[in-house]
């Protein structure tokens, strides 16, 4: 495990005091899982006060969370919730917790203000070469969806369609994108939902209505949001491996918002969608490549070459031509998320929104921990 070196130790009574101008936890809780001797919480606290060279904690002692990208709700204890049961959500909360250096994201959290310019593409690595840009999404390990990365995704996506020929989209690790962060879906509470629902909804739209060819590399996990990500391309390559892929929302506790449903209509096959939505399943490549998630199944290590592969074919292809093309053959799906998209979308904003379904959420992470 490692942890940002930003912050500086000072001596004191009972041991190093940890400073550092961010708070990620109060320090009456940090006490209270220190001293919480026999919990995972509790061990993987003092491991990480150990490493920084803190030995001893008690009440009054100033520990403001200067310990690397520590999620939100990072006292769940992702490492044995990927021991007991080895569910994508499961990795993905390990990557995060062991992502080092200090967040820009978490800062912006603390904020309450987004990241732009440089700060911002440092979520987002991109390449251009022979006209096709090969964005990579590189937020921490996971790449979990928040405000921050949908805003810079957005930029992207609105910014480039003239000046190039074909989009790659791909993820960084084992992970393409974990979905929606969960966890700071349940602690912005319904501000922040109101921020971040239209925010992924206009990223949605944005990808799936992208005028020139766009390829999108699952590099491993694609849940949920994530999910919804790979299906609104053109074509859609999942490396071999141990990657899932579906679509959790349901038992996450949400509804979808329109354009991620039609963007799931459009992809699945029609007689795929209910089972898999319903149900929350998430498949293994090569069952995702016979439920029609994916189109083809590729070694890890030529995943990119594929992709840059199919990117250059399909952009030899005149651009007004394929324009033209994809825009009629989506014209329904895209008609469907204007026509019903803002009715529907009051009712799921206000869904997710609700108390009670922060509160599932919530419950959903402890009991999947738990299994």
């Amino acid at each position: 495990m490692s942890f940002s070196a930003a912050a500086a130790t000072e001596p004191s009574c009972c041991g190093s005091v940890f400073r550092s101008k961010r708070l990620t936890m109060s320090d009456a809780r940090l006490v209270e899982v220190y001293r919480a001797k026999d919990s995972p919480q509790a061990h993987v606290l003092r491991s990480a006060l150990e490493d920084a060279g803190i030995h001893a904690l008690v009440e009054g002692d100033l520990l403001q969370g200067a310990l690397g990208e520590l999620p939100v709700g990072w006292s769940t204890a992702p490492r044995i919730m990927v021991e007991e049961h080895d569910a994508p959500q499961a990795r993905a909360l390990l990557e995060r917790w062991e992502s080092s250096g200090p967040s820009n994201a978490s800062e912006a959290q603390q904020t309450g203000h987004s990241l732009d310019g440089s700060e911002a593409a440092e979520m987002i690595e991109r390449s251009l070469h022979e006209g096709i840009l090969t964005l990579r999404l590189a937020h921490g390990k996971a790449s979990a969806l928040d405000v921050e990365l949908l805003e810079a995704l957005l930029r992207e996506l609105e910014g480039v369609a003239e000046d190039v020929r074909a989009l790659i989209l791909t993820g960084t690790g084992s992970i393409f994108s974990a979905g929606v962060d969960l966890f700071r879906l349940t602690e912005g509470g319904a501000d922040y939902v109101r921020r971040f629902l239209p925010l992924l909804s206009r990223v949605v739209r944005a990808l799936f209505a992208f005028p020139r060819p766009v390829v999108v590399a699952a590099n491993g996990h694609a849940v949920a949001g994530g999910c919804v990500l790979v299906l609104a391309a053109d074509v859609r390559l999942i490396a071999a491996g141990t990657g899932r892929i579906g679509l959790p929302e349901l038992l996450v506790g949400v509804p979808f918002p329109a354009a991620a449903l039609e963007v799931v209509r459009f992809a699945v096959p029609r007689d795929k969608v209910q089972s898999l939505v319903y149900t929350g399943r998430t498949l293994p490549p090569q069952e995702a490549l016979a439920a029609g998630l994916v189109d083809e199944v590729v070694p890890a290590e030529d995943l990119l070459a594929r992709a840059q592969e199919v990117a250059h074919q399909l952009a030899l292809i005149p651009p007004q031509a394929y324009r033209l093309t994809k825009q009629s053959v989506r014209a329904v799906a895209l008609e469907r998320m204007e026509r019903a998209g803002e009715a529907q979308d009051r009712a799921v904003l206000e869904v997710w929104s609700a108390a009670e379904t922060h509160a599932h959420v919530r419950e959903y992470v402890r009991r999947t921990i738990r299994k």
